[in-house]
């Protein structure tokens, strides 16, 4: 099998390390975890037209670019084995048409998605359970990280990790790629695993396994040093079982900022 690239990027705390693990389970699917590659691409075209040699032929200089970021996907991934593999980045929504330019080749991206609310109650969890740190949110937006609902503003801002992936995933299916996206819901995947696998791996073309839900092993690296990477602490651990999650959102926020993003939704 020739080496095929699948997109996987989606809400914050909607499942996206629980499902990459579980796609790891496959023989033929190499899971690593969060990838750079969306910020080396950014970078790299940050300064592309700005060297003179580029400068000097703008059209040569665009292919060259397009078979550049290819060979870095490429390269990026030489010493892997396995044929397929999963691109986990919250921002790939927002690349669609990029990707497609890059590869030549229509693209599929798996979007993990969960009530707002809910991923909201997930980042309270998260926040209380890093008592022993100080987030890098408490340091830049101290008043507003002292209460529940100041700490959901922050989530949501155009400029935290909730906010930007509603945006971006608001706009990749208004800009009409919503045929290159399958919307993976948490509860439904933790309630029906094995009926939203088989709907992974047949938007993917690829044979269905039997899966073990019971022992899901962590083989993606996000959770070794979460808190060094990203100043959170137990941000990517999974647990080794599905679980149906519980419905506590409303405990965790408490009634009045339950009931003031209860009806909240990531849909155009």
């Amino acid at each position: 099998m020739e080496r095929k690239f699948v997109f996987l990027g989606g809400l914050p705390r909607s499942g996206s390390t629980l499902l990459s693990n579980i796609m790891a389970q496959h023989e033929d699917v190499h899971c690593f975890g969060q990838s750079a590659l969306p910020t080396l691409f950014e970078r790299t075209m940050g300064t592309w037209y700005e060297l003179p040699q580029h400068k000097q032929d703008i059209s040569s200089a665009r292919e060259k670019l397009r078979t550049t970021l290819g060979g870095m996907m490429m390269g990026y991934y030489q010493h892997v084995v396995e044929p397929v593999i999963l691109e986990h980045s919250r921002g790939w929504p927002a690349q669609i048409d990029r990707l497609q330019w890059i590869l030549r080749q229509e693209v599929k991206i798996i979007v993990p998605v969960r009530k707002i609310v809910s991923v909201l109650a997930s980042f309270e969890k998260l926040y209380r359970s890093n008592i022993h740190n100080v987030l890098p949110q408490q340091r830049s937006k101290y008043g507003r990280m002292l209460d529940v609902e100041g700490r959901c503003s922050v989530w949501l801002g155009e400029d935290e990790p909730l906010g930007v992936s509603i945006r971006i995933l608001r706009d990749a299916i208004n800009r009409g790629h919503g045929k290159n996206m399958l919307l993976v819901d948490y509860d439904e995947l933790c309630t029906h695993p094995k009926a939203s696998m088989a709907r992974v791996w047949a938007f993917l073309d690829m044979p269905q396994i039997e899966h073990d839900f019971s022992n899901i092993e962590q083989v993606t690296v996000d959770a070794c040093n979460d808190l060094i990477a990203y100043g959170i602490d137990h941000l990517h651990n999974i647990e080794s079982s599905i679980h149906i999650p519980a419905d506590d959102a409303e405990t965790v926020l408490g009634r009045q900022v339950y009931q003031r993003y209860k009806d909240a939704t990531w849909k155009p």
